[in-house]
């Protein structure tokens, strides 16, 4: 499957949406804040399902709408979802860190967060897979409910490798490394789209 469409479908995924209209029709959504990364994912959704998407402002959340209105479109990301989650590998998992992983540089801690536990339970699944130890709690307030994922110091760059990262916000992890005594050791699983760097 390829790399591009599985980083879309883990997108998707954390921050996305696929969905029927009985009335109005198809639609694939995406949201995100930073207007860089909106214009790349934009790019992305053109490549992968073929069709340019609008952009809309969302001012109350501060955000841009990422959205297809096509059948075939909709089709053809349910598919790649669906065949996406059979195999969790870097792609995909970067995809669902770029829209729901945050850093913390303070504390050395990489949170994922996420309303749905299946998809919790999929991340969680990976990170087991690749060594490196976590732990998950759940957040709620009202009626709604977060399941949390959260990782620490060296644990964090011992995941990097492991995630295809291309979300600009990541760059504040590479620069923390080596306050932490940790020189170099992500760049060995940054994405390169940023600061040029090269995959193995």
């Amino acid at each position: 499957m390829d790399p591009d469409a599985k980083y879309l479908a883990g997108y998707v995924l954390g921050d996305g949406m696929i969905k029927h209209y009985r009335k109005s029709g198809y639609e694939v959504k995406l949201t995100e804040r930073d207007r860089t990364h909106v214009n790349y994912l934009a790019d992305l959704v053109e490549k992968v399902l073929g069709v340019r998407p609008s952009l809309t402002r969302d001012r109350f959340r501060k955000a841009w709408r990422i959205r297809v209105y096509r059948k075939d479109a909709y089709e053809k990301m349910k598919r790649l979802v669906s065949e996406a989650i059979k195999q969790p590998d870097p792609y995909l998992i970067g995809g669902l860190f770029d829209a729901e992983g945050d850093y913390t540089v303070a504390k050395r801690r990489l949170r994922f967060t996420n309303k749905d536990p299946r998809i919790v339970d999929l991340v969680s699944g990976y990170l087991g897979k690749v060594g490196v130890s976590y732990s998950v709690y759940e957040r709620r307030r009202g009626k709604s409910t977060w399941y949390v994922i959260e990782i620490y110091g060296k644990n964090v760059f011992k995941l990097l490798p492991h995630l295809d990262l291309r979300h600009p916000k990541w760059v504040k992890v590479l620069t923390s490394c080596s306050s932490y005594g940790f020189p170099g050791e992500p760049r060995r699983g940054w994405s390169g789209r940023l600061l040029g760097l090269k995959r193995p």
